[in-house]
């Protein structure tokens, strides 16, 4: 059996393109789990708390970012990020941390110019937590001395769109996927990489 996969098309066996397309769908719908920040630090507790910048407002900037990070197994995660007065999507970039949005898109500003550096924490989930579940998620992982100086956050869930149609064809179906958000992406990669690494399985224990 050939399955051919061309941009955002499958071309799989006659018949088989309904079958091909439920079993992206419920893997798509089950455990794919997102990077997210859910906590931030500036070394200085004080900091976090001197009035020198709209807390609610940066919390809702690094809540809302879509972001990729890429060679970590298990989270959480803490990345420094080293910037000046103003923190940018390209400052998050520099410290390897993929993002949507331009590299001057300003998601902190702090009225002086020495150089500071925020410790950002990233978790891997599947859907909205509140900033208290968030904290007793973190909790196990994570020194509590570390996390009494962090601002812990609400985290979204998935920005998740993408449809699945199938056309039957004469010699094969087509399977066509249209993922329409850089998450729905982030779906369609591990859904397929979940699908590839279950049948491997299930193709060795058969051979064996």
């Amino acid at each position: 059996m050939e399955v051919i996969y061309l941009g955002n098309k499958f071309y799989v066996p006659k018949t088989l393109g309904y079958q091909v397309a439920n079993c992206i769908r419920q893997f798509a719908l089950t455990e794919v789990e997102f990077p997210r920040i859910v906590g931030f630090s500036l070394g200085d507790s004080n900091l976090l708390r001197s009035g020198k910048f709209d807390l609610c407002q940066v919390s809702s900037n690094l809540s809302n970012i879509e972001i990729k990070v890429e060679g970590y197994e298990e989270f959480p995660i803490v990345i420094d990020v080293p910037f000046n007065d103003v923190l940018t999507i390209g400052h998050l970039r520099k410290a390897g941390i993929g993002a949507i949005g331009d590299d001057e898109d300003i998601l902190l500003s702090v009225p002086d110019s020495s150089s500071k550096t925020i410790k950002l924490i990233i978790n891997s989930l599947k859907s909205n937590t509140s900033a208290a579940d968030n904290r007793s998620l973190l909790e196990s992982k994570l020194p509590p001395e570390f996390l009494d100086r962090c601002n812990i956050i609400h985290s979204r869930g998935s920005n998740f769109d993408f449809g699945i149609n199938v056309v039957p064809g004469i010699s094969a179906d087509i399977v066509t996927v249209d993922a329409k958000t850089p998450d729905s992406r982030h779906v369609l990669e591990q859904s397929l990489k979940s699908i590839i690494h279950l049948f491997s399985e299930i193709l060795e224990e058969t051979l064996n």
